[in-house]
């Protein structure tokens, strides 16, 4: 089913958690809402799950209003970091209790349940598992559970709550794949709040940047990396290097010595120009001076020094590293502008 959220206000307390947020997910897109903590994605994934209400605006599942819709009314499953299993009960319990506790006009027959049951433990490669015990379970076989505890009901969308934030780093890289598949097959409309972006990145058809109660930029991964539409979204996906500058007269001019005037579109004012150390072109001769190489593997990582300021480099593949202390001339012309201040 489709999402729609049209001028989302929540205030706890004396403190706006979101700000008039309006967001949309497609049916059967993945849509990750991505930012640092306190940025308001988790209180906008319990908003569209019917766990907080909201001060203002609508919430729109399949094209109809949620408001005064209990959360076990909106279809929709929702996925907890910390997994929310019952530790009494067997992995083939927990998948099922979505079905019993429904109202008895609506329940399942037990045939019905098991073969429900049967079906997710296949879905999630663990089919032999299901008399487990939770504590019987790695993390990642727990956050499987889960998420077949959240399909059971059939849902018309997944909703996940940092899923993968109690993992290690290795097992976070193994799920998210199988996630993304997960997806692909069954064809569910999901949204993810993660603050990882890698996480992101890899797995969601459209990015969702939050910051401080508002959407910065919803993008594809691609377009964000290539296109990041202000400072904090350069800063927040991938590594950046910043440069102020003053634009005048179309030109932005560095405070950093040794740096060429470059063509800006930007108002007249205080300025940042920001790059990936990949973009930042290096060839021998200039006013700057090699400090550091670092070499590592294919990746060759050099600190540049201009003036006062040190600027690291990233080469591309293949290419010899400078010496220490040779002089330098750094190219620009890839920098992104924006206002500084």
């Amino acid at each position: 089913m489709s999402l729609a959220l049209h001028g989302i206000f929540k205030q706890f307390g004396t403190t706006a958690a979101l700000h008039g947020v309006d967001l949309k997910a497609a049916e059967g897109e993945f849509l990750a809402l991505l930012g640092p903590s306190g940025s308001g994605k988790t209180t906008l994934l319990r908003m569209i799950a019917g766990l907080e209400t909201a001060e203002s605006g609508r919430v729109l599942i399949g094209g109809a209003d949620m408001a005064g819709v209990p959360a076990r009314a909106r279809g929709v499953g929702f996925v907890f970091q910390h997994y929310a299993l019952f530790r009494h009960m067997t992995v083939a319990d927990n998948i099922a209790f979505g079905l019993r506790v429904r109202p008895r006009a609506q329940r399942p027959g037990r045939a019905a349940i098991r073969a429900r049951v049967a079906d997710l433990l296949g879905l999630v490669q663990m089919p032999e598992l299901g008399a487990r015990y939770p504590d019987q379970l790695s993390g990642g076989q727990r956050q499987r559970v889960a998420l077949a505890r959240a399909l059971a009901i059939e849902p018309r969308m997944l909703l996940l709550d940092e899923p993968f934030g109690a993992l290690d780093a290795a097992v976070r890289r193994d799920l998210r794949r199988w996630l993304r598949d997960l997806h692909n097959r069954t064809g569910l409309t999901t949204v993810m709040v993660t603050h990882d972006q890698a996480e992101a990145l890899e797995v969601a058809d459209r990015v969702a940047i939050l910051r401080a109660g508002r959407v910065e930029q919803v993008d594809t991964p691609a377009g964000l990396w290539a296109s990041p539409a202000t400072a904090f979204v350069h800063r927040f996906i991938g590594e950046s290097v910043e440069l102020p500058c003053t634009v005048a007269d179309g030109l932005a001019r560095f405070a950093v010595a040794g740096l060429p005037d470059l063509p800006c579109d930007l108002p007249a004012g205080p300025a940042l120009a920001m790059l990936r150390p990949h973009e930042i072109g290096l060839s021998a001769g200039g006013p700057a001076r090699v400090r550091g190489v670092a070499v590592a593997g294919p990746a060759v990582r050099v600190e540049v020094q201009a003036g006062e300021t040190m600027i690291e480099v990233l080469l591309p593949p293949g290419a010899a590293p400078p010496a220490l202390g040779s002089a330098c001339r750094l190219d620009l012309g890839a920098a992104r502008f924006y206002p500084r201040g």
